[in-house]
């Protein structure tokens, strides 16, 4: 449905509004037909951020969907986690995982790039990684943490945050998923890695300690002891405000357990 409101200004709110049903409509039926869901899920999304990397390159074409798109207007803006955000929107960690996009998000308040690891690259599990769930409108993903790796996409977070308007960017940094992955203490140091190269070069730090698809599993949900190891660690390094993404499939005695130790460290989500 339109927007039913995005500023007190009324020529603001009026072009937003515009803007956002002519979006909707053309998405609906241009885009999403001829485009998307005549491709599989996997080509839809690599088409996609290739056609983003090219678009990126245009400025007049960046200057005018800032315009179009901005929403932006004080009774929006708010404060957590003393993060300063421009309005309500965000993107989540999973679309971007290499920082490849950031320029065309400037409009929404956040965005959390990666699932970082701190090898070089990974490939991520075997494709197809994208399946369509149409009975229940929505999609699972197995993609595994495909990334460049953290040294090099913080690099581009780094950028993509001091260059932007109002957009807030996040680095969601994850356990290195390949079939040489160590015991505990080996995974607690990958974390670590990864948090010395995000730790002030972004807004905030998404730890990701719940991705199920991947070869060392969920060892740091499945114990609070080894939750509270890895972040007595963490803790030592000097970051701004760290996230934490939970995991959906806990009772909520386990849930609270793990709420209870993280209660004890430098987490402020």
């Amino acid at each position: 449905e339109g927007m039913a409101y995005v500023s007190e200004n009324f020529w603001h709110d009026a072009v937003n509004k515009a803007t956002t049903d002519l979006f909707t409509f053309g998405y609906k039926n241009i885009i999403k037909p001829n485009f998307v869901f005549n491709h599989t899920p996997d080509v839809a999304h690599d088409q996609m951020i290739e056609f983003c990397n090219v678009t990126k390159r245009i400025p007049p074409l960046m200057w005018l969907l800032r315009e179009m798109l901005d929403y932006t207007d004080p009774v929006l803006e708010t404060t957590v986690m003393g993060v300063d955000f421009a309005n309500p929107f965000g993107l989540s960690a999973g679309l971007d995982k290499n920082c490849d996009m950031p320029v065309l998000m400037d409009n929404v308040a956040s965005a959390s790039d990666g699932r970082l690891h701190d090898l070089p690259r990974s490939a991520g599990n075997p494709k197809p990684w994208f399946h369509r769930l149409p009975e229940y409108d929505s999609m699972m993903v197995h993609v595994g943490l495909a990334n460049d790796g953290s040294d090099k996409v913080i690099d581009r977070a780094e950028q993509a945050w001091t260059n932007a308007k109002t957009m807030q960017v996040s680095v969601s940094i994850a356990r290195t998923n390949d079939d040489k992955c160590g015991d505990l203490d080996e995974g607690i140091e990958d974390y670590c890695i990864s948090m010395r190269r995000a730790a002030g070069r972004s807004a905030m730090v998404e730890v990701n300690v719940s991705c199920p698809n991947t070869h060392a599993g969920e060892p740091f949900t499945a114990d609070p002891d080894a939750l509270d190891r890895l972040f007595t660690e963490l803790d030592k390094i000097d970051a701004r405000s760290e996230l934490v993404k939970m995991p959906l499939n806990k009772t909520w005695p386990e849930f609270k357990d793990l709420l209870d130790v993280l209660a004890e460290h430098n987490v402020q989500g």
